[in-house]
């Protein structure tokens, strides 16, 4: 779409109401881990694997929200342990 097309700045105004009105983006994301267990006494031999697998799907809206409530939890425990301090 190009700027000075007829209706563009229309279309730019309704892109931004849909997603301001519940279409959020989202982030998906794979996740591979793979790790070797050596023992100690022998570092050369391997003794095991573990693997895991999964994907993390998630909104930035969510992950937004989720880290202001942290915030938020985080603040009013600091807040409950200054006061018992001072008691």
């Amino acid at each position: 779409m190009k700027l000075t097309d007829n209706g563009a700045c229309r279309c730019i105004a309704e892109k931004i109401q849909e997603f301001r009105h519940g279409n959020r983006l989202m982030v998906n994301d794979d996740v591979n881990v793979t790790m070797t267990f050596y023992r100690k006494n022998e570092p050369e031999k391997q003794c095991g694997v573990a693997k895991v697998s999964g994907s993390l799907d998630f909104s930035l809206f969510d992950a937004a929200l989720f880290a202001a409530i942290g915030m938020i939890v985080a603040s009013t425990l600091c807040a409950i342990k200054s006061f018992l301090r001072r008691i």
